[in-house]
């Protein structure tokens, strides 16, 4: 029992660690910006670097996305569809 509680807790770091390492702007964050309107759908990437990130006190890259998507959304026109998505490079 003891065996099966120590894998599981280490399974469980190790997961944690993976999705953490995902999302941290050491590096830098690559996005995709995907925008739908009247029918025509475009995507678009992005290299952000980590220095601007740092500099604006995101600590991920999913931040990021939320903070851009929210801004993009605001300067699209009415009815437009717009979604960011960002990982660590």
């Amino acid at each position: 029992m003891k065996k099966m509680f120590i894998v599981s807790a280490i399974m469980l770091f190790a997961v944690g660690a993976m999705t953490s390492c995902k999302d941290s702007v050491e590096n830098g964050c690559k996005c995709t910006i995907k925008v739908s309107y009247m029918g025509q759908s475009e995507s678009r990437e992005a290299d952000v670097e980590a220095a601007r990130l740092k500099e604006e006190g995101y600590k991920s890259c999913s931040a990021f996305a939320a903070d851009a998507e929210k801004e993009a959304k605001q300067e699209m026109p009415e009815g437009a569809e717009v979604s960011v998505s960002c990982k660590g490079k």
